[in-house]
């Protein structure tokens, strides 16, 4: 597994986006609605209360996790992967959706995420999620048999022994 982190500000572009592709289907998430109707008027209090943040930059997480062509997971497993990541990125309290997409050789999914939880705290420290996330979806490879993809960053780790199976989250400096 890969993932792809893009941090931005329109949260309706994203969720229409990612509901855009003529194959998606919804897959799961924290939000009561499933269709990008209902999941937008649902995001919409969170917004407003966003806005009340003027200082706070980047308020969407956008996480594309792939896996390699010919790979395959069940609906289940995506749905597992998409909780337990969003969990372990610090996104278990946060309105997020996960939504798959067919459009591309490689199975995909795409998870939007509102930056604050549902006691209205803002989720911290997504500027150094790459190298977490990737972490995290070695762990989850290894779990679910698919190849996992090795950051440069993670391959340094390894050779200063530091692995995925003898260790949990190192401490990442960036």
């Amino acid at each position: 597994m890969i993932a792809k982190i893009i941090l931005g500000n329109s949260f309706e572009g994203a969720v229409r986006y990612v509901f855009s592709k003529e194959r998606s289907r919804y897959l799961c998430g924290t939000f009561g609605g499933k269709t990008p109707g209902e999941i937008l008027m649902e995001g919409r209090v969170f917004l407003d209360v966003m806005e009340t943040f003027p200082w706070q930059k980047n308020t969407v997480f956008h996480e594309s996790i792939s896996i390699l062509p010919g790979e395959v997971l069940s609906e289940e497993a995506w749905r597992q992967v998409a909780e337990d990541h969003m969990e372990y990125m610090g996104f278990g309290g946060s309105p997020w959706v996960a939504v798959r997409h067919n459009d591309r050789p490689h199975p995909h999914m795409h998870v939007v995420a509102l930056r604050m939880t549902e006691e209205y705290k803002v989720v911290e420290n997504v500027f150094k999620s790459a190298e977490r996330a990737a972490w995290h979806l070695m762990k989850m490879s290894l779990r679910y048999g698919v190849s996992a993809v090795k950051t440069n960053r993670i391959k340094f780790l390894e050779e200063h022994g530091v692995t995925v199976e003898n260790s949990e989250t190192p401490e990442i400096r960036i």
